[in-house]
C-alpha cells in the first residue's frame, strides 16, 4: 500500500454550517504546520487560522483535531478540520491541504487504511458502508453491532473451532501410532459446527431481506376494497377503483416509509375460484405474493358474510404463520361479518380492525396497528448477522466444506481428506474476515464507499 498522505471532504456538498476535511498519512504533522503555523496537541480541539501554504493568505477559522498514530481511525497520523460549510470554503481548505503535500483520497480509502493497518477486520469495515447506506433505523442498529465487532466475534469463534479440529487431525496424521481420534466424537463436533453455520446463514438471509424493506401485502377476495386501502396508505389514487370485481389483475406495489421503516406495500388481485384464465393467473400471483410477505393485511367485505374464499385465505395465512392483521372494510354499509368466525379459523386472537376505506374511517387506527406489527416483526430480526452477498457467499462455502468433511467421515475416508475439507472451510472464513484476501477483492469492496470514509 502507498504510504502517501490522503485528504478528502468528509461531509456532503452544499449549504451547511460546518464541513469536515479529513487528512491521513505520514505528512500530517508537516501539513498542520504549513496551513496553521503551529503544532497541535493530540486529541484536543484547537481553534486555528487556516492559511494558504504558499501565500500565507487567511482562508478560514476552523476547529482542528489531530490524532496521533496508532490511536486514530486509520491507524496513521490523522487531522480533521471542521471549517465553515457551503460549496466554496471546504474546497478552498482542501486545496490548501493538497498544496501542502497531500493527494485527494479515493472512495473508501480512509477505511481501507484502517483495515490494512489492523484497526478493524473486513466485516467491520463493510459495516461502515452498510450503516451509511441503511434505509431504516433497525438496520443501522443491527449493523452498528457488526461494526463494534459482535459479528466478527461469532465468526472468529467458528474459525477457532475449525482450526482446533484441524489441529487435532494433523497431530493424528503426524503421530498415527500414538494418537487416534474417536470418529463418532469427531462427527458429532463437525455436525454441531455445521449446525451453527447453517443457523447463522438462515437468520442472516431473513435479516438481509428486511434490510431492503419489509414486504406488506394486501390480500382478499375481489371487490373488498384492497385497492382503496392501498390508495389511502399512499395518499394518492395510485390504483384504479371500480365496483366491478376483478379490476386488479396483477400485483401493484409502491414504496413508503412507516415509522422510519421502509415498506413495500402491494395490492393484489382478488383471490377466488375462477374459470377465467387471465384472472386465474392473477390469483396465482396473489398467492405467491402472500407466501413472500412479511406482513399481511387480509381485507374482508363487512357487507357480505364470510364465504369459502375468505376461509381459504384465512387457512393460507394460518399455515404461513406470518405477522398479519384482519381488516374488515365497508363498515359504512352494513356489518354482516362475525369476527368470531375469523378467530376460530385462525385459531388466534389476532387483531381485527374495522374500517371504511371509502370514507377514511378507521384508517389511522389501522396505521397504528400496522406500526405496532412492524415493530414486533423487526424486533424479532436477529442482530450481529451477515449483511451482504459477499459475506453470505463466503460462509456458504465454509458450510459446504464442513458438510463435505462430515460426508467424508461417514463414507470412511481417511482423516487427511477430512482435514483437507476443514482447511477449505478455514480459508473461506478467513476471506470473510479479511485474514486472507487479494488486492482485487479489497479494491472492489472499498470502491463502493463514499469519498472521505
Amino acid at each position: 500500500m502507498n504510504i502517501d498522505t490522503i485528504c478528502a471532504i468528509g461531509t456532503p456538498p452544499g449549504r451547511g454550517a460546518i464541513a469536515c476535511v479529513r487528512v491521513s498519512g505520514p505528512d500530517v504533522k508537516e501539513i498542520i504546520r504549513k496551513i496553521t503555523g503551529r503544532s497541535l496537541k493530540p486529541r484536543y480541539a484547537s481553534l486555528c487560522t487556516i492559511r494558504d501554504p504558499e501565500t500565507g493568505e487567511k482562508l478560514d477559522e476552523a476547529i482542528c483535531i489531530f490524532y496521533e498514530a496508532p490511536g486514530s481511525y486509520t491507524g496513521e497520523d490523522m487531522l480533521e478540520i471542521f471549517c465553515h460549510g457551503g460549496y466554496i470554503v471546504p474546497n478552498i481548505v482542501l486545496k490548501a491541504v493538497v498544496k501542502s503535500g497531500a493527494r485527494p483520497a479515493l472512495p473508501g480509502e480512509f477505511t481501507k487504511r484502517a483495515f490494512i493497518n489492523g484497526k478493524m477486520d473486513l466485516v467491520q469495515a463493510e459495516a461502515v458502508e452498510a450503516i451509511i447506506s441503511a434505509k431504516d433505523e433497525y438496520t443501522v442498529k443491527a449493523t452498528f453491532k457488526a461494526m463494534e465487532g459482535n459479528l466478527s466475534l461469532k465468526l472468529k469463534e467458528l474459525r477457532e473451532e475449525i482450526l482446533a479440529i484441524s489441529a487435532e487431525l494433523n497431530v493424528e496424521l503426524d503421530y498415527p501410532e500414538e494418537i487416534e481420534i474417536d470418529s463418532s466424537h469427531l462427527e458429532d463436533r463437525l455436525k454441531k459446527l455445521l449446525e451453527k453455520i447453517k443457523n447463522l446463514l438462515t437468520k442472516s438471509r431473513m435479516s438481509l431481506r428486511f434490510s431492503t424493506g419489509v414486504n406488506m401485502v394486501i390480500v382478499g377476495k375481489p371487490n373488498v376494497g384492497k385497492s382503496s386501502l392501498l390508495n389511502k396508505f399512499l395518499d394518492e389514487e395510485r390504483v384504479i377503483v371500480t365496483d366491478e370485481p376483478g379490476t386488479t389483475r396483477d400485483v401493484v406495489s409502491e414504496w413508503l416509509e412507516i415509522d422510519n421503516t421502509l415498506v413495500k406495500i402491494a395490492d393484489t388481485a382478488g383471490i377466488r375460484d375462477t374459470f377465467d384464465k387471465v384472472e386465474g393467473i392473477g390469483v396465482q400471483k396473489s398467492l405467491e405474493a402472500l407466501k413472500k410477505a412479511d406482513l399481511i393485511l387480509f381485507v374482508i367485505d363487512a357487507s357480505t358474510p364470510l364465504d369459502e374464499n375468505d376461509h381459504r385465505i384465512l387457512r393460507e395465512i394460518k399455515n404461513l404463520e406470518k405477522e398479519h392483521l384482519v381488516v374488515i372494510n365497508k363498515i359504512d354499509i352494513v356489518e354482516k361479518v362475525n369476527p368470531k368466525e375469523i378467530v376460530d379459523d385462525l385459531g388466534t386472537n389476532a387483531h381485527v380492525v374495522t374500517i371504511s376505506a371509502l370514507k377514511g374511517e378507521g384508517i389511522e387506527e389501522l396505521k397504528y396497528h400496522v406500526s405496532k406489527a412492524l415493530k414486533r416483526l423487526l424486533e424479532r430480526k436477529p442482530d450481529a448477522l451477515l449483511f451482504n452477498a459477499r459475506q453470505m457467499n463466503a460462509l456458504e462455502k465454509c458450510g459446504e466444506a464442513v458438510e463435505e468433511a462430515v460426508k467424508s467421515l461417514k463414507m470412511g475416508y481417511p482423516n487427511d481428506v477430512v482435514a483437507l475439507e476443514l482447511g477449505r472451510a478455514a480459508r473461506s472464513i478467513d476471506q470473510l474476515l479479511g485474514l486472507d484476501y487479494t488486492e482485487d477483492l479489497i479494491d472492489r469492496i472499498f470502491s463502493t464507499f463514499c469519498v472521505g470514509k
